[in-house]
């Protein structure tokens, strides 16, 4: 079963937290179908493990083509990307009520 077919089934899915060969190895034989882990054990659990790897995006998180060599299978943004765009959207609504303007609204990413 792939990774998307994991998130379409009746049951939710769980995402067992490892650190190390040991501990996916261990989570693997108890039957769970993904893991998860911190990036400075990708590599030494991609290589041991046959389910999915998947990582949460964090700030030190390597590039996708690094992951991708590595043997990540899918990369969860959780609520970040929203969480980011919320806060922004926050800060220029605050801006307009501040300024009593829409001239941050025009600014140079609009003007492509």
């Amino acid at each position: 079963m792939d990774f998307n077919a994991l998130h379409h089934q009746p049951q939710p899915l769980l995402i067992a937290n490892v650190w190390d060969a040991s501990s996916a190895l261990a989570a693997e034989q108890s039957g769970y179908h993904a893991l998860g882990t911190s990036s400075a054990a990708i590599a030494a659990l991609a290589s041991k493990i046959t389910v999915s790897l998947n990582v949460m995006c964090m700030p030190a998180l390597p590039d996708f083509n690094t992951l991708a060599t590595l043997g990540v299978k899918r990369i969860s943004m959780g609520n970040f990307i929203h969480a980011t765009l919320q806060a922004r959207l926050t800060d220029l609504l605050c801006k307009i009520q501040a300024t009593h303007s829409f001239s941050d609204i025009f600014g140079h990413e609009n003007n492509r």
